[in-house]
């Protein structure tokens, strides 16, 4: 079933086919032809392959054909690919529909961990199979693992949730597992709904 693209306002996106198109060849292995990010998204094949067009031109993404499917896929060595994917990120996928934890009681801080966090910072991998999340306050279990399920959903991979309190994640070497994770990369979702910088 289709999802329908949940953005901030870019006004540097054409469309919101553009940065749905991205996100999918970033982060999503199982939608890479236009028929299939359109379904993801909820958006016409046609828009999609209008944005696929203008950014095949720009060498941004390139196109192979496998079978009867024009697959496509990402130019990795692209010198705008780690900016780009940055601008996706802030546009639609966790560090936007993450946002919505905030509205659970009790908690303060939303960070994403794991191999999602370090695709984000541009350390290059395979497509993350999940999305770690780490929830400092004191919510209630079941409404936090509610969110991550519908998201889970919509993404077609597993966001897995873990629950620490404030003092626990403020003070180091207590919990190994919470030392791992804290010793690796950690992205903030936004609290705020314009998170953009200021010009």
């Amino acid at each position: 079933m289709g999802q329908t693209a949940t953005t901030e306002a870019m006004p540097i996106w054409g469309s919101d086919a553009q940065p749905a198109l991205l996100y999918c060849l970033f982060y999503d292995a199982h939608a890479r032809t236009a028929s299939a990010i359109a379904e993801r998204f909820g958006l016409t094949r046609q828009q999609v392959s209008t944005e696929a067009r203008r950014l095949l031109a720009a060498g941004i993404i390139r196109q192979e054909v496998v079978g009867r499917n024009k697959v496509l896929a990402i130019v990795d060595d692209h010198p705008a690919i780690t900016a780009l994917r940055t601008l996706v990120d802030l546009t639609v996928g966790p560090l936007v529909d993450l946002k919505h934890l905030y509205a659970v009681d009790g908690v303060e801080r939303v960070l994403v961990f794991g191999s999602w966090a370090r695709r984000h910072l541009g350390e290059p991998g395979s497509t993350p199979r999940d999305v770690d999340v780490l929830v400092v306050g004191t919510p209630d279990d079941y409404a936090v693992t509610s969110v991550c399920l519908d998201l889970s959903g919509q993404y077609g991979v597993e966001v897995s949730p873990m629950i620490v309190g404030r003092d626990e994640f403020a003070t180091r070497g207590c919990n190994p597992i919470l030392d791992q994770i804290t010793s690796g990369p950690l992205v903030e979702v936004p609290s705020g709904h314009n998170h953009l910088l200021a010009i």
